[in-house]
């Protein structure tokens, strides 16, 4: 009766741990905050803003790390406007400061990564708790 039980129970230990995959999109939108964040402060010279920036989407990759699924789609949502309005730019970027454009390119590239690794079925899974 014992042995069924436990076979029966819910995979909690692993279930509730972290999928690596989550884990890989976490450290692809923190390069990037630290990416776009120094391009404000340093390049651009805007350290408000750029401090700014890195406490707000900084609580939201804190947010999306801890499970939450909020946090992962307002991530996404922020990705998908600044992908957008990044390509309005870009070209000034570059012709600005090549390494500013270059910076920038892998900023969002960084953070389109992310975003679909945080969608992935696994992903999916541990942020729903559908194990």
């Amino acid at each position: 009766m014992a042995v069924a039980a436990v076979e029966n129970a819910p995979p909690t230990v692993q279930g509730d741990r972290k999928p690596r995959i989550v884990t890989y999109a976490i450290w692809c939108f923190s390069v990037s905050l630290l990416i776009g964040s120094a391009i404000l402060a340093f390049s651009w010279g805007f350290p408000v803003q750029a401090l700014l920036t890195f406490l707000a989407i900084g609580l939201l990759i804190f947010s999306s790390a801890r499970r939450h699924n909020w946090a992962r789609w307002v991530l996404t949502m922020i990705t998908i406007a600044s992908f957008i309005l990044m390509w309005t730019i870009i070209g000034f970027q570059l012709t600005y400061s090549p390494l500013i454009g270059a910076a920038t390119a892998i900023q969002i590239c960084l953070e389109v990564i992310g975003c679909t690794l945080l969608f992935l079925p696994l992903s999916n899974r541990w942020y729903h708790h559908k194990f």
